[in-house]
């Protein structure tokens, strides 16, 4: 009986083997829809290619959002694996594995302001630069992602003209210079923000809310005395560590965010009480 049931299952096995190569290519192909993924199957002379890429309820497809491709043959494989962004991106992104959520190309610029309307310290002209090098993308259902990104900010506060930061007996102080002068704070952070997302399947718009974790790598106050001379402070006792707080909005590209500052951006006793806060927009391209 078992010899039986392996001989007939040889012989319909070398005749569906023979009946497939028979038929063109275009019937030999499978789509399979399961859920809101359509599994493609392209069966071809010498292999065969896989794909997988979201779909809508309707089971249309949806531009760019492939998941995985494979092709199999002579024993040999090829698989990619592709992480899909927040935000829309031009196809070529999409059509070959990146690194990342955000590769090289995700940049920020905003205005910085502190609490304090009265201090001398980022009064006017000052700003944040941002550029974010690296990320990654977890969707946990149809509309709430989970991601992450890490980066650089570059801080630049103006000081108020004819004054300068000067440090004394250890706490960083605004006082006032002769003549016209020209005072710059500059610190440079290596900054995490992992953010929850509301973004639907297909859906070119993203609102997302994140806390923001930065450590400092660089900061002194520069000043451009009356007399042509520079003067370079590097004990300004900015806090090492800090925690923003962080909400946008993306439309495709492009975004706008507003961050808060829950750290006081000089350490505790050593400089004036202030928390920065940045309005700006972002571009990825």
């Amino acid at each position: 009986m078992k010899r039986f049931f392996l001989t007939t299952a040889i012989l319909l096995s070398s005749v569906l083997a023979s009946y497939a190569d028979s038929l063109p290519s275009a019937v030999r192909d499978t789509v399979i829809r399961a859920g809101e993924k359509t599994i493609m199957i392209k069966d071809g002379e010498d292999d065969f290619e896989v794909i997988i890429q979201e779909s809508m309820p309707s089971g249309d497809t949806i531009r760019n959002e492939k998941i995985f491709r494979g092709v199999y043959r002579n024993g040999r494989s090829i698989e990619q694996r592709f992480r899909n962004t927040l935000i829309n991106r031009p196809n070529r992104d999409k059509e070959m594995p990146v690194w990342g959520t955000y590769g090289f190309g995700s940049f920020e610029w905003g205005e910085l302001k502190v609490d304090d309307s009265h201090s001398d310290i980022g009064r006017s002209h000052s700003y944040r630069g941002s550029i974010q090098f690296f990320g990654d993308i977890y969707r946990l259902n149809k509309y709430l992602v989970l991601t992450y990104a890490l980066g650089w900010d570059a801080d630049i506060y103006r000081i108020t003209d004819s004054k300068t930061l000067k440090n004394i007996d250890g706490v960083t102080t605004v006082v006032d210079v002769p003549g016209r002068a020209e005072c710059t704070l500059t610190a440079a952070y290596l900054k995490a923000m992992p953010a929850l997302a509301f973004n639907g399947v297909g859906s070119n718009l993203t609102v997302y809310i994140a806390p923001v974790l930065r450590a400092k790598v660089y900061s002194a106050a520069t000043t451009d005395g009356p007399d042509g001379r520079l003067e370079k402070l590097r004990r300004v006792n900015l806090n090492t560590f800090s925690v923003e707080a962080r909400a946008g909005i993306n439309y495709r590209n492009a975004g706008i965010f507003f961050t808060y500052s829950l750290t006081p951006l000089f350490r505790s006793g050593k400089g004036p009480k202030l928390r920065p806060y940045t309005i700006g927009f972002s571009l990825s391209l």
